[in-house]
């Protein structure tokens, strides 16, 4: 509804008009417009209805308003200076601290919310919520977060990616996006800047860069369930929760290596971790026992600090409370980490609560192994208790130095994927498939291997191209992209430096040099729907498959001479 002078314009659903009448009266109702599809607001705009007043906001010479570094908020005698939720007012009650320094972060579920903590360390239900404004949550599950950068790190279970933004929201990136199926628990090495994650689908653990590259398997043998997970770069250990039909807790050095059961008695379902640098404690809380335990480092001195919850999922421990969230109390709840009493429900009524993370500036920063030169590694340097372990991205091995990684596996599967290009590499028992860092792609189909170079070339039938790339994604190339119609089969002549391709669209079958200048018709007569290619070059024959109305299998010659059916 709006007004202006004498008449009172409001919009109205069932009827599907913006109707006025007078409002001292009400009399001269009438539509002034009709057959709108759910007119929502309306505002009437006029000079009259903005009058001039004092400013109480006016602009100081570094053109601030009434000298706020950000809000400035008028009152009926002056101005008060006030902060985005998160940043705190400094003593001059004018400008706001750059970067917060402490806040509870909340996944849930379709948002990532934040809470500044009060000066008592805790949170009440006076304090404000803020949503940080991040598109296309689906089902986020995992936090972790970087002081240094203001970043937050989360898991979507249903897009089946890890993802980071800056804590306002900008600069959102999915950084793993391929080969991720449930990634339920997730963790950040601030030391090395490393993410390590679990996936209770595929059964890993795994661990990349901050940026999504050099990503590495850890652990893939006897995980059921792998659920939560956390890491103590500063003593090199990493801790994981897993759900399977023996549940447990675990430990590893965050290179993998030396894993140990810490918990596998009295625990049913459990969820979240948090570590006590403090105290040199790992707390847990366990849905199905309903209880918020914690253990030391080696897995002695087990104690239980609260039970008779509900279901607790997420959990953090900072300064003297320990937080967690519960699924069937739609809360969020906090209490004496030594004591487990003074427990005070921060969040309440709020469904679909995931992990809780509290945010800080006070992480350790230690010297490690891998601050001088990434400990001489070619890839990644992994922490471990005493030191280091150099360790290479999926499929390619470390070389006898221990230090550097081969330029990629010696022998490998590649496919395509329809919109990447997937490599398994032979040189390991345990087969897993690396989606290849190429341009992006619309529906590869086929594609080959050029055996002197190692280059790739492919065909896309969706932008009727036919494109190469050296497998890192480097020197891309477009070798065909003219008078060329669904490209279904490809292969490459390595020895005469040529790629042959089957045109669906075209009925043809073509050569091109590899650089893509000299194009050369092979086949066009009597081709329905040539598809698949193959060559053996010893004997001089080219081979191929038509999937039309008369399916059949040719021959001919590489020239295309001697065609026959065969």
């Amino acid at each position: 509804m709006t007004i202006f002078e004498d008449t009172m314009y409001w919009t109205d659903w069932n009827t599907k008009t913006v109707s006025s009448a007078n409002k001292l009266t009400g009399k001269g109702f009438g539509s002034i417009h009709e057959n709108f599809h759910f007119p929502m607001d309306i505002h009437a705009y006029h000079p009259a209805r903005q009058p001039n007043y004092k400013d109480h906001c006016p602009r100081d010479r570094e053109g601030r308003r009434g000298g706020c570094s950000h809000l400035c908020l008028p009152n009926k005698q002056s101005r008060r200076c006030g902060c985005p939720i998160g940043l705190t007012l400094k003593e001059d009650g004018r400008t706001c601290n750059s970067a917060p320094d402490e806040l509870i972060l909340v996944a849930r579920r379709k948002d990532i919310r934040l809470r500044q903590l009060n000066t008592k360390k805790t949170l009440s239900y006076g304090d404000v919520d803020m949503i940080i404004p991040l598109d296309n949550l689906k089902h986020a599950v995992a936090l972790d977060w970087s002081s240094e950068t203001d970043t937050i790190f989360w898991t979507d279970v249903e897009r089946s990616t890890i993802n980071k933004a800056h804590l306002n929201g900008s600069y959102q990136q999915k950084i793993i996006r391929s080969n991720l199926v449930g990634p339920a628990g997730l963790a950040l090495d601030w030391l090395t800047n490393k993410l390590y994650w679990t996936d209770q689908i595929t059964y890993r653990i795994e661990a990349a860069t901050t940026n999504g590259k050099m990503r590495t398997l850890l652990i893939w043998e006897n995980l059921e369930k792998p659920r939560d997970i956390v890491v103590n770069p500063v003593d090199g250990l990493m801790f994981w929760t897993d759900w399977g039909k023996q549940a447990m807790i675990e430990c590893a050095h965050m290179d993998g290596k030396n894993r140990k059961v810490l918990v596998s008695t009295n625990i049913k379902w459990p969820n979240g971790l948090a570590i006590d640098y403090e105290q040199q404690k790992l707390y847990f809380v366990d849905g199905g026992t309903k209880v918020l335990e914690n253990i030391n480092f080696d897995g002695s001195g087990r104690k239980v600090l609260i039970d008779g919850l509900s279901h607790p999922f997420g959990l953090d421990v900072s300064g003297s409370r320990v937080y967690w969230t519960d699924w069937d109390t739609k809360s969020v709840s906090s209490a004496d980490k030594m004591t487990g009493r003074d427990i005070t429900t921060i969040i309440a009524n709020t469904s679909d609560l995931m992990d809780i993370k509290v945010f800080h500036r006070s992480r350790r920063r230690v010297r490690n192994a891998c601050d001088s030169g990434n400990g001489g590694c070619s890839h990644l340097c992994l922490l471990n208790p005493t030191s280091y372990t150099c360790a290479c991205p999926v499929g390619i091995t470390i070389q006898a130095d221990g230090h550097t990684c081969s330029s990629g596996p010696s022998s490998y599967i590649i496919f395509a994927h329809r919109i990447d290009i997937r490599q398994i590499s032979l040189d390991f028992h345990h087969l897993v498939d690396v989606v290849l860092p190429l341009p992006p792609i619309s529906n590869a189909v086929a594609l080959d291997v050029d055996l002197k170079t190692g280059e790739i070339y492919w065909t896309d039938t969706m932008e009727d191209i036919i494109m190469s790339s050296t497998p890192d994604g480097d020197n891309v190339r477009r070798i065909v992209y003219e008078s060329i119609d669904n490209p279904d089969g490809l292969v490459v002549d390595s020895v005469g430096r040529m790629v042959y391709w089957a045109d669906a669209g075209r009925h043809t079958i073509e050569v091109v040099t590899l650089d893509g200048k000299h194009r050369h018709l092979i086949a066009w007569k009597d081709l329905e729907s040539p598809r698949g290619l193959a060559l053996d070059y010893e004997a001089g024959f080219l081979f191929w498959t038509d999937w039309g109305h008369y399916r059949k299998i040719e021959r001919a010659d590489m020239d295309g001479e001697n065609r026959q059916r065969i």
